[in-house]
């Protein structure tokens, strides 16, 4: 009988405690518009062999008709979503279709150990790693959802890992696995893909080099290539006329705008590192000075050999370079504004915020578990420098000037960053939490929002065969939970005033493809709206013509957020959200 290691039970138990906080309660909500999208282009999966927006009744689109070829198949995203998503629907009799999802995230625990273990060597790193990885509720959110999230995930990780055993062991079997990696991770996000293939040719250039491995990395490069351009040419993901103007590069100012928003997003919700980065200096100090004075005939050369050795560590300059180039990335060519476009940078936090940790342990360890505790089970030492402004300057607060981090574009309509006051962000915004708290009370209760109300509501009162035009925010999850016929319309968006144009101005697919969605307005049964403001909602009643509508209103199933970022995600039903509203046609 094989003899289990302390090591193994620890990583057994962290995983065990993520598998029942990921599984947990998985079917209470019902699928969001992003999961319903994926969740239906799993359904023609099965259907067509291929990602098809089209079934012959439903046009599948997040683009207003942009996201697509003339073959009618999705060429804006990647396809490992769609096929896991296809898995799903054929396993769903048994388990909730976000299962597989959830194993795919589980499975990058492990690969995340070994990763952290390849890179720093220590046995306490990795498991400090895994423990702020499977303990993390913004990691259990994204992993929970049918979307791309947990897929690129696991290859991040795996074609990190699979890199730095191939150049530390040159063997065959690990470049073979880089290579699948690759290929997959292309086909999970691209974005990723690039930035994690620049991170591992920036590190290759400056310190892996001199190893005699450039003929398996120039074939394994060739073979990555042969798994992806392909792809690249079918997509047309570089013409300006397929992806819209999310997609493609937003100038300088967008960047010095943003990225300042995802530092700010990283140190908040996820790697502390300010006030980490000044505990290290403190204790660095402090043993600089111990070590002088106990040592007084040590050489000034040896005391830089050292401090070279800690400031220049290849491994840590490897994870800041992937978060840099990652933010830099997602800046430069992504408008909207989204956590979890920096889920490589999220990953690589997490290896640095263990390495810093074992760090401070090493020094104190009473410290150090504090310190370990509190993030992961906390936001105390995320937000402690905005602790720290508000209540040893509050004098001083109504003159200082920061950045808050950009909303996402279709909550900003078009205002990509604000500029407010320190005084106005500590007292309105700011607040002490546990995410880990807040998530326990969400999968312990039942969670009503729109999505299950409007459902609920036309399987009760729509009849068999039934149209039913829902808004960009609900139109997928109506098609995907009913056998309604439901309508999603491409628009014509021509008004330079709306916010709509700045984004779809220039539409190639839209007066092809706007037969597809074609339904005559009077023919139309039921209308669904979402508004996203009380006064949007009281606009929709007011102009409402009663003599041809009947106006019903879910009181019991507020527009609570279910986003797949922690910084905007509901954990309770929110009552003081609008309510859906839908509109019956008189007959």
């Amino acid at each position: 009988m094989v003899k289990l290691k302390k090591k193994h039970l620890i990583m057994a138990l962290l995983v065990i405690i993520m598998m029942v906080l990921s599984l947990s309660n998985l079917a209470n909500r019902y699928l969001w518009y992003d999961e319903a999208h994926t969740a239906l282009m799993g359904r023609n999966v099965l259907e067509y062999g291929v990602p098809k927006v089209w079934n012959g009744e439903y046009l599948i689109t997040t683009s207003n008709g942009n996201d697509f070829n003339d073959s009618l198949i999705i060429v804006k995203d990647g396809w490992v979503q769609y096929y896991l998503a296809a898995l799903a629907e054929l396993l769903s009799p048994l388990f909730n279709v976000r299962v597989c999802f959830v194993v795919f995230g589980i499975a990058g625990a492990f690969v995340l150990y070994y990763l952290s273990k390849e890179l720093y060597k220590k046995e306490s790193i990795s498991i400090l790693t895994m423990a702020l990885y499977c303990l993390s509720i913004p990691i259990i959110l994204y992993i929970r959802q049918v979307r791309y999230y947990s897929p690129s995930i696991f290859f991040i990780l795996l074609t990190l890992h699979f890199y730095l055993k191939a150049i530390r062991l040159n063997k065959t079997k690990h470049w073979v696995g880089f290579t699948f990696s690759a290929i997959f991770l292309y086909h999970s996000l691209y974005m990723f893909f690039i930035v994690v293939l620049l991170a591992i040719s920036l590190r290759y250039g400056i310190y892996d080099r001199a190893k005699n491995n450039i003929f398996k990395l120039i074939a394994s490069y060739s073979f990555i290539f042969l798994g992806t351009f392909p792809f690249f040419l079918y997509n047309q993901i570089f013409l300006s006329n397929i992806g819209d103007k999310r997609s493609s590069f937003q100038g300088i100012e967008n960047i010095l705008l943003q990225v300042p928003g995802y530092l700010w997003q990283l140190n908040t919700y996820f790697f502390p590192f300010l006030p980490l980065f000044f505990i290290c200096i403190i204790i660095w100090i402090k043993k600089k000075i111990t070590y002088h004075y106990s040592n007084t005939d040590i050489s000034h050369d040896d005391i830089k050999i050292k401090q070279k050795h800690v400031f220049i560590n290849r491994s840590s300059f490897f994870l800041v370079s992937i978060i840099v180039i990652n933010v830099s990335v997602v800046s430069a060519f992504s408008l909207q504004y989204a956590t979890r476009y920096i889920l490589p940078s999220i990953l690589a936090g997490y290896i640095l915020c263990a390495k810093i940790l074992y760090k401070i342990i090493s020094a104190d360890r009473l410290l150090g578990t504090i310190l370990t505790v509190l993030i992961i089970f906390t936001n105390i030492v995320n937000v402690s420098p905005y602790l720290a402004i508000k209540y040893l300057m509050p004098e001083n607060l109504s003159h200082i000037d920061i950045i808050k981090p950009p909303v996402p574009y279709f909550i900003a309509q078009g205002n990509f960053i604000t500029v407010d006051t320190t005084q106005s962000y500590l007292e309105d915004k700011l607040k002490l939490s546990s995410y880990t708290a807040q998530y326990l009370a969400e999968i312990t209760h039942n969670y009503d929002d729109a999505t299950e109300g409007i459902v609920k509501f036309l399987q009760d009162n729509a009849k068999p065969g039934d149209t039913v035009q829902g808004d960009d925010f609900t139109s997928d999850s109506i098609a995907y939970y009913t056998d309604l016929h439901v309508v999603n319309r491409l628009k014509a968006v021509t008004d330079v005033n709306d916010f709509w144009f700045t984004i779809y101005s220039h539409l190639p697919n839209l007066d092809k493809y706007m037969d597809l969605t074609y339904y005559p307005e009077d023919l139309v049964d039921w209308l669904v709206y979402l508004p996203d403001s009380l006064q949007a909602a009281d606009a929709i009643k007011s102009t409402t013509d009663t003599s041809k509508y009947e106006i019903y209103e879910l009181h019991s199933y507020p527009n609570s957020p279910f986003a797949a970022d922690i910084w905007e995600h509901g954990f309770t039903t929110d009552f003081s959200y609008p309510i859906p509203i839908i509109l019956k046609r008189i007959t």
